[in-house]
């Protein structure tokens, strides 16, 4: 296992903490939202065609842990490029916060169509 150097570089660990909030929150925050509602819910919506796909509540919670597991991964290889090139894991970082963020927006997106 690498080495976690992320713990001891502040903007790796202010970084890969902030993308770790933001999808605790998104999670938090979908729970609280979507997790008494029962039956089908809408998964994408399109405009010209309307609904394109339901899911369960499963289905929809999928999306915030697959973004806490790519964080997972972005951590090992951040820490395993740390030495070698310090710019590759500082960029992986701000990819991953920005994944994060958009996480958080297609989450919300997809509460507004279902309340």
């Amino acid at each position: 296992m690498p080495n976690l150097v992320f713990v001891r570089d502040p903007r790796l660990r202010t970084l890969f903490g902030l993308s770790l909030a933001v999808l605790l929150i998104t999670l938090s925050i979908m729970y609280v939202r979507i997790g008494t509602i029962r039956g089908p819910l809408i998964a994408h919506f399109d405009s010209y065609r309307g609904i394109d796909a339901t899911g369960g509540r499963l289905d929809i919670f999928l999306l915030p842990v697959v973004g806490l597991v790519m964080l997972a991964l972005d951590m090992a290889l951040a820490s395993a490029l740390y030495f070698r090139e310090r710019f590759v894991s500082h960029l992986i970082a701000f990819a991953g916060l920005a994944l994060s963020l958009l996480i958080l927006i297609a989450s919300f997106a997809i509460m507004s169509v279902n309340l």
